[in-house]
């Protein structure tokens, strides 16, 4: 703004008078002086009232619904009268004032109708480009995905082939990707099964796999899965599906599993570990942990809590 008026009052003190003295007198040299002098000035207007400053700040805060755009457009209102002021101050430096003023008013009303429809465009541009930016951020697949594995209910039939034999030698977790967090055999339970647990008829096994790995353990067990969803007694247990974060404070830190001894302390078995962009499921006992690993564990909720 300092330039502008520098500008003005220069193209009025010494270029007007010198062009009438020297090049071409009367009203010539006035709309000489005023073209120059807008010329001049035009950088520095456009700068004032109608860049825009901070495009990416600007344009999250007029489409971000939680702000009100009312600021933002005061802001504009007040650029576009200061740029306005200073053309009609050019005006008035060279005209009467009814002739400043009828010019001024004429070069309001075009300014507003350029800048207004430039505006429109460009909000119009910077909406689109939003959206497209935003959906394609929604659009993108994620490199890791949730997973799809939960806790099931399932009951052992009489008539299965499973019957009687070891988990060592039904290898459902190297074969099918699920693990059995708990057996239940009548009044007892039995928290994170060893390997070499055997199976028995209505037994009541606590699953936990992704659905397509659950139906494949479901066929080898020949099982009837009750109608209301199994998770319905795993809360009266006290055993959920929960997830720890491990810190250099860690009773774990630096052990390897089976080092850190969780299924005999805790009662409790890992299914899965988060290690930066990695995920490990079923991972096995020489596994260290590390700071910022997130370990999925199901087990006895105070016991987990108690061990990691």
């Amino acid at each position: 703004s300092v330039i502008i008026i520098a500008v003005i009052f220069l193209a009025s003190r010494y270029v007007q008078p010198f062009i009438a003295k020297n090049v071409v007198n009367g009203l010539k040299s006035t709309i000489i002086s005023l073209v120059a002098s807008f010329i001049l000035m035009a950088p520095f207007l456009w700068a004032l009232s109608i860049r825009r400053i901070q495009k990416t700040a600007y344009s999250h805060l007029w489409l971000n619904k939680k702000y009100t755009r009312g600021p933002l457009i005061a802001i504009e209102v007040f650029r576009i009268a200061l740029g306005i002021f200073f053309v009609g101050f050019l005006m008035y430096e060279f005209f009467d004032t009814w002739v400043a003023a009828g010019i001024a008013l004429g070069l309001i009303v075009l300014v507003m109708v350029i800048f207004s429809r430039k505006l429109q465009s460009f909000y119009n541009k910077l909406e689109k480009r939003f959206m497209l930016n935003l959906n394609a951020r929604e659009n993108q697949k994620p490199d890791i995905l949730p997973w799809d594995t939960h806790l099931t209910e399932i009951k052992v039939s009489p008539e299965s082939d499973v019957v009687g034999k070891t988990l060592s030698e039904l290898m459902i977790r190297e074969k099918y990707g699920v693990n059995i967090a708990l057996i239940e055999r009548g009044r007892n339970n039995i928290p994170t099964p060893g390997r070499d647990e055997r199976l028995y008829p209505n037994d009541n096994l606590l699953l936990i796999g992704a659905d397509d790995q659950l139906a494949s353990v479901k066929a080898l067990l020949d099982v009837n899965i009750p109608h209301h969803e199994e998770e319905k007694s795993f809360p009266d247990k006290e055993m959920t599906l929960q997830k720890v974060v491990v810190n250099t404070d860690s009773p774990v830190y630096g052990l390897s599993i089976r080092n850190a001894g969780i299924r005999e302390k805790a009662q409790a078995l890992i299914v899965g570990i988060e290690r930066g962009t990695e995920r490990i499921l079923n991972p096995s006992s020489d596994f260290i942990f590390d700071n910022g690993d997130v370990i999925w564990i199901v087990g006895n909720n105070k016991k987990i809590k108690e061990v990691i």
